[in-house]
């Protein structure tokens, strides 16, 4: 996640204060995104354990949801205005999807972990190669 949200420089996007405004309080969801990842990874745990009475599904449920906001998130504020359209969209939304899949496989955190992991090598492949965008 600190890849993904690092690797893209933002500041060339914000040309006037209605961009600015949104690109500000759309952090918001970034933050709490990322907040909440850590909490779903607590409630990982403690299902995992067996100290707390949810069902697996729910608990990979309370990782996964966080993880797909913060990919959402950080394509539409800062991928999105240099990549507007095409590959580098249909990588960061279908990442999303695939995340909110992972509860169903009963391994969410190492396919999470995976299709972040497919996410960086694509998006680096395609944006240090010059694959095209659109």
């Amino acid at each position: 996640m600190w890849w993904v949200y690092f690797d893209q420089q933002s500041g060339q996007w914000l040309t006037d204060n209605r961009v600015a405004f949104v690109w500000g309080y759309g952090h918001l969801l970034v933050f709490g995104a990322v907040a909440s990842v850590g909490a779903g990874l607590a409630v990982l745990v403690d299902q995992a354990s067996g100290t707390t009475h949810i069902s697996a599904l729910a608990a990979g449920c309370a990782m996964a949801t966080p993880v797909a906001v913060f990919l959402a998130v950080v394509w539409y504020l800062h991928i999105r205005p240099g990549h507007p359209s095409g590959t580098i969209a249909v990588m960061f939304l279908g990442a999303a999807g695939l995340v909110l899949l992972a509860p169903l496989t009963g391994l969410t955190a190492p396919v999470i972990g995976a299709v972040m992991v497919a996410l960086v090598v694509g998006y680096t492949h395609a944006t240090r190669t010059g694959l095209p965008a659109g």
